[in-house]
């Protein structure tokens, strides 16, 4: 086969009832409402078991070519360190923003669901799955009139799962499953490479590609297929690890490096787009049960009175064993909710058994700066820290549970600043106390052998964002155990 061939570069596309029908169907979810986010879903009764279960999926997540985080992973949700089947958190994102502002990066309804199951009568003695669920990726220049490289990812499914049978064995698997994908390619004069006619004579079939089609394309092509003045659309990754007492699969659909606006490849604003991940692992319980859970996380809403939600914004998870006493960090320079800005988030964990086995955890969420209003009424917070302490003794008993560390901030308004007292609601001007409410140092200790605080917690009673909570300055942790 040639190095390149002439290939018309402007071809109809040619759909049949039921892949126009399959398309429409993803589509029709790809609304312009918000988020929904992360909950403890209607589940069936929770059920100890012999197993342990962790589990993780997102959408997407942005790397930049120097491999700091663009963007946060959108609709994170996860189920970890626990023995009970029936567990289930959701996390819905019902039409993204282009992640860091990004204009090549477009994004449809985002769903992720992390669940642990026992189906003793199916031959399951317990299990977890996570599914990662994308309505629609849209990359490239979205504006008509500008004669650019367009590629659209639509419905795109990616799941892992793990599980153990009545007869103790173990097992892993992945899967992915695309509902179709679309390129665009503007007429230039020159010709294509191979790879790049092969994907498109792949998109422009009657009959919608099917993921394994596309896979089976990207690797004949080492694994990458350019698409000049766009990226190169990439191979991701499906890996199951079974051993005799831990069983795990992750899996990774896609990957998209973006040549940056300039559309040239090693550029500084050249990123990696992450398109669905999730991750499942079971573990027997006789080896290395969870010994504590939790994790920090810098931000979370729910919008003009509870009608949606953004869940765990920068998550930092801490492992069933811990850390080892190294402490594990996530950070997002800038995120937005509808009617605040948010910048320098960051998430910590650290978690270790000592020799006696003792349990030593801490867990912060922090964001340095958040702003909302405008005008005369814009104000901001800087500085703001919420971190849980944990402890027991050799003999399981927890000595310690407390908040210490957690720091709601200063605010500045009018020119005035005013540091936030913990614990208490603050005195607030006349004209603040009429845009927003404050509560700081919110703790949960209802948890058991745990806690759980949020640093500081903005209410906005006024404008187009009234009725939205904002949770800033998250952290939960939990010993477990008897």
């Amino acid at each position: 086969m040639s190095a390149v061939r002439a290939t018309p570069l402007q071809r109809p596309r040619r759909h049949t009832l039921s892949r126009l029908v399959a398309i429409a169907a993803v589509a029709a979810m790809s609304t312009s409402v918000v988020a929904i986010g992360q909950a403890p879903a209607a589940h069936a009764s929770k059920r100890t078991t012999a197993y342990s279960y962790t589990a993780f999926s997102y959408g997407t997540k942005v790397m930049a070519a120097a491999g700091e985080l663009r963007s946060g992973r959108t609709a994170p949700s996860w189920v970890g360190c626990t023995r009970q089947a029936g567990q289930t958190r959701t996390n819905e994102v019902l039409g993204v923003d282009a992640p860091n502002n990004n204009p090549l990066i477009g994004l449809g309804a985002i769903t992720s669901r992390s669940t642990t199951f026992k189906r003793v009568k199916q031959g399951i003695a317990g299990g977890t799955t996570s599914t990662s669920r994308i309505a629609s990726v849209r990359l490239g220049n979205q504006d008509q009139q500008v004669p650019s490289p367009r590629l659209t990812i639509t419905g795109l499914t990616t799941t892992a799962t793990a599980w153990a049978t009545n007869d103790g064995r173990l097992h892993a698997s992945t899967d992915s499953q695309l509902v179709d994908i679309a390129l665009v390619m503007p007429a230039t004069g020159t010709p294509l490479d191979d790879g790049l006619s092969d994907l498109l004579d792949l998109v422009n079939k009657q009959v919608a590609p099917t993921f394994d089609q596309l896979l089976a394309l990207l690797k004949q092509n080492g694994g990458a297929i350019d698409i000049p003045g766009l990226g190169k659309l990439q191979l991701g990754y499906s890996r199951t690890n079974v051993g005799a007492h831990q069983a795990a699969a992750v899996a990774l659909s896609l990957q998209v490096t973006l040549y940056g606006v300039d559309g040239r490849p090693g550029g500084a604003d050249d990123s990696t787009l992450k398109i669905g991940r999730s991750f499942a692992r079971v573990r027997d319980n006789s080896i290395q049960p969870p010994v504590m859970r939790g994790g920090g996380w810098a931000a979370e809403a729910d919008l003009v009175g509870g009608t949606a939600r953004i869940g765990d914004i920068v998550p930092q998870l801490l492992p069933c064993q811990g850390t080892d006493g190294q402490t594990r960090t996530t950070s997002l320079a800038s995120a937005s909710i509808p009617g605040v800005e948010i910048a320098g988030l960051q998430a910590r964990a650290n978690g270790r058994v000592a020799s006696k086995g003792q349990v030593r955890v801490w867990t912060e969420g922090k964001v340095a700066h958040v702003a909302l209003g405008s005008g005369n009424m814009a104000l901001s917070v800087d500085g703001i820290v919420g971190r849980v302490n944990l402890a027991t003794d050799r003999d399981g008993r927890v000595v310690r549970r407390d908040i210490d560390g957690t720091i709601p901030g200063v605010l500045t308004f009018q020119g005035q600043s005013y540091t936030l007292p913990l614990g208490a609601a603050p005195a607030l001007p006349a004209e603040l106390a009429q845009l927003i409410s404050i509560e700081t140092g919110v703790t949960d200790r209802s948890i058991r052998r745990g806690i759980r605080v949020t640093a500081l917690r903005i209410t906005v009673l006024s404008g187009t964002a009234a009725g939205t909570v904002v949770n800033l300055g998250n952290a939960k942790a939990i010993a477990l155990g008897d």
